[in-house]
């Protein structure tokens, strides 16, 4: 029987993800200082963290392999800090988004693929479709008021690593947003902002438009997932952004201002000079590669790996369970220790703590008298408790 591969971590987090060890087949613990080292263990490095270069430098001391870690392209349904990754990428040579070196990643699309990896990549494209999933997916779908068409540029977060190593920097950005301009004369121009600037842990690189700039350009002032945008988009440009690669997986044209992953494979058009490694792929190598091959995905009802299939039509079903709630939920009448249950349930709808409370009058729709009961209908349970749900909208 062959014996269970061993990790070793330099970070504590990693060590405390429950889903690690089932997504690497393993063992992974944490490294102590002057700790024994087990048989045939391997070097944990997330990325190209600080932690990672500490991994790095001990492997190399010892003698030992290292495995970098990051997270797949089908996340999690939240943010990275409110919920677990379901899809881990692994890779021995460097990290998918480090266009300064090779990664198993490019090698992967290099590589031809059979008929049957084709056909498989060709029905997960239109299982992601149909799913309408994306790497987060906690955001509600884009609400009325966009345009009929329009060109999407996407915003990321200052000190995204993927910029730095995706030879861009602050620069690019601004070179994006004046050739989306110049190159769309007449054409709206829409800026996503990205999921944790909304969230408020980080800043975006576009904090100011000039006057002519922002004639043209509308920022989208709330967190909407990407599916509706990239339905509706002419074109979509990124500088790395991962809304580039999905942009490809939704047939759209892609223009890129630095080197992601699925730049240079000819799918895309360039600013910038592909690496000489990279070289022709179709889209469905691309699919498959990044995808089916290179992740590793955990089932979250099992808590056992599972093939992307699965993690999409799981991801799926949970984009629809959000739909269908209203975009604005008032709840009465819950107890202070419900009241975390009631977000926690109505998670995609806006559900502050002013509107779940028992004695809540502040922004209540004008049905609500004094006493706070429900003057024209709503829902209300044997066990005080009421809510109200509108959509933009208030019954007459």
């Amino acid at each position: 029987m062959a014996e269970r591969p061993c990790y070793l971590a330099f970070s504590r987090g990693l060590v405390a993800n429950k889903g690690l060890s089932e997504l690497l087949g393993g063992e992974v613990l944490y490294r102590a200082v002057g700790s024994r080292l087990p048989k045939h263990v391997k070097v944990l490095a997330w990325g190209r963290k600080p932690s990672a270069r500490r991994a790095v430098e001990f492997a190399r001391r010892k003698g030992l392999a290292v495995t970098h870690l990051e997270d797949g392209f089908l996340r999690s349904v939240d943010l990275g800090d409110r919920d677990a990754a379901l899809s881990l990428v692994t890779d021995e040579l460097g990290i998918y988004y480090d266009a300064t070196c090779p990664s198993r990643l490019e090698r992967l699309i290099r590589a031809p693929i059979g008929a049957a990896q084709a056909a498989r990549a060709r029905a997960l494209l239109r299982q992601w479709r149909e799913a309408r999933v994306s790497k987060y997916n906690h955001a509600r779908e884009a609400s009325a008021g966009l345009p009929s068409s329009f060109v999407l540029l996407a915003d990321q977060t200052v000190g995204d690593v993927s910029v730095r190593y995706g030879c861009a920097g602050p620069a690019s950005f601004q070179r994006m947003l004046e050739a989306a301009l110049d190159e769309n004369p007449g054409a709206p121009i829409l800026l996503k902002v990205h999921p944790d600037v909304f969230a408020g842990r980080k800043r975006g690189y576009f904090d100011k438009l000039t006057t002519a700039q922002a004639a043209r350009v509308r920022v989208l002032g709330q967190d909407v997932h990407p599916v509706a945008l990239l339905e509706r988009a002419e074109r979509v440009y990124v500088v790395t952004s991962q809304l580039g690669f999905e942009g490809l997986l939704w047939d759209k044209p892609v223009r890129t201002f630095g080197m992601p992953f699925y730049a240079g494979w000819g799918l895309t058009q360039d600013e910038l000079a592909a690496p000489e490694r990279r070289g022709a792929a179709t889209v469905e190598q691309l699919a498959h590669s990044a995808l089916v091959a290179y992740p590793r995905y955990l089932d979250p009802e099992t808590g056992r790996r599972c093939e992307v299939e699965r993690a999409v039509e799981w991801m799926g079903l949970q984009r629809t369970l959000r739909e269908r709630f209203p975009e604005q939920v008032y709840a009465l009448g819950f107890s202070l220790w419900k009241r975390p249950i009631v977000r926690a349930f109505f998670k995609a709808a806006r559900c502050g703590s002013c509107a779940v409370s028992s004695n809540c009058r502040n922004g209540l729709p004008s049905r609500y008298g004094d006493s706070g009961r429900w003057r024209g209908g709503g829902l209300l349970y044997g066990w005080r408790m009421a809510f109200y749900a509108r959509s933009g909208w208030e019954p007459s």
